[in-house]
């Protein structure tokens, strides 16, 4: 079964392939293959990656290892000596772009809440560098493989609790200096900090100065949106579009470009009166996506108007969002009942529907919850659940005579 969108052209460009008797096809979604985990996996899975290719495959990380899921079936690449508090977890990043699309993992070597030391390895479990520092309690790792930030709250066990933490900026080698240190006071609890898409910058969320943009080579800053961020989500360096959802005004969403306001729109002058739940942006800067509980909107740079709304008939709560370059939005959601979840994938200028609603179902509590995500290129989303994990595969509009 194929999924259509439709992407809507400009006035211009639109003339012109219709003088020329060219047709914009649909962009496709096409299911690649749907897998219920197996048992040692279901619950367990804390991390997932998508690594694109010919064949693509799933990057997955479980309190005891590392694993590659592909076509539904897991192999291990590495299994973690003593994983779990006493010995070593990892981390992945948010996304792949560049030479990094093959695929980075970070390994944490801890003892409790102290981490001890941090490795650099590659889908193979190969070292690529090491760093033996016990001041971070959590490490960041550049979509483009090119940096890695550390995360050092003082003698606070945990970053969101400290009144100031220090990022620590390296390179891939694990090198770093006192010029490549930022102090941050009151870290944001629900977006600390992130890198954007490519890797080009790094965002750090402060309850008290707001959010500031930085050079991930030099750990200088490139801009500030001064204002209490609760929500926000980046597009690539070049774009130097952030989304923000407002720490105080909770209904409220506003889209900026290297720190300057494009716009601002309350929810609530377009039937939603609830807070924000859910915001993101795609790679390129050219979809948005804001959710309230039930409803979805999706907007432009152009404007704080929606340029389509859809709300979810059943009531079902908005828990994942996701969009890409491409203009396919995924949407998981928890049924009111809390006894099934449902999935939906959704045109990003105008949100209509690209086929009907996917229900899930699972065994245990919480189980049917889908958790969506795109690669960076947009080709491909993955849908899991504690208990089962699908693949789409995204294919973009074509001109046709």
């Amino acid at each position: 079964m194929k999924y259509r969108t439709r992407i809507l052209m400009s006035s211009m460009l639109g003339m012109a392939l219709l003088a020329s008797g060219a047709v914009q096809a649909a962009a496709t979604v096409e299911p690649l293959w749907q897998a219920r985990l197996a048992e040692p996996l279901q619950a367990r899975i804390y991390q997932t990656l998508i690594l694109s290719g010919d064949v693509p495959r799933i990057l997955a990380t479980t309190p005891e290892e590392v694993v590659v899921i592909e076509q539904g079936k897991a192999s291990t690449v590495f299994r973690l000596e003593h994983g779990g508090a006493l010995g070593k977890s990892v981390v992945l990043p948010d996304s792949l772009a560049g030479d990094a699309a093959r695929g980075l993992i970070g390994v944490l070597s801890h003892d409790h809440h102290a981490v001890e030391s941090f490795e650099l390895r590659d889908i193979g479990g190969q070292t690529l560098a090491r760093l033996d520092d016990a001041r971070h309690v959590f490490f960041r790792l550049a979509p483009d493989g090119k940096s890695i930030v550390g995360i050092d709250p003082g003698n606070t066990h945990t970053a969101l609790a400290a009144e100031q933490v220090t990022y620590r900026f390296f390179d891939r080698g694990g090198n770093s200096d006192k010029r490549r240190e930022v102090q941050s006071s009151h870290p944001q609890m629900s977006n600390d900090s992130a890198y954007s898409p490519d890797g080009g910058l790094f965002f750090i969320n402060s309850q008290d100065s707001g959010l500031t943009a930085y050079d991930p080579a030099s750990a200088a800053p490139r801009w500030a949106i001064s204002r209490p961020v609760q929500l926000f989500a980046a597009a690539n360096q070049d774009t130097g579009a952030v989304l923000l959802a407002d720490a105080k005004a909770r209904n409220n969403v506003a889209l900026y470009q290297q720190g300057k306001p494009l716009w601002e729109a309350g929810l609530a002058a377009f039937g939603e009166e609830g807070n924000v739940r859910n915001i993101a942006i795609s790679p390129d800067g050219r979809h948005m996506v804001v959710t309230g509980h039930s409803t979805l909107f999706v907007f432009s740079p152009q404007s704080g108007k929606p340029t389509g709304m859809f709300k979810l008939s059943s009531g079902a709560a908005i828990n994942s969002v996701a969009v890409n370059d491409l203009g396919v939005i995924a949407v998981g959601a928890q049924a009111p009942e809390l006894k099934s979840g449902e999935l939906w994938f959704l045109d990003a200028v105008t949100a209509e529907p690209l086929a009907p609603v996917q229900v899930t179902e699972h065994a245990r509590s919480n189980a049917w919850i889908p958790m969506v995500r795109f690669d960076a290129s947009g080709r491909y989303a993955l849908v899991r659940t504690l208990e089962q994990m699908s693949l789409y595969g995204v294919q973009p509009a074509r001109l046709a005579k």
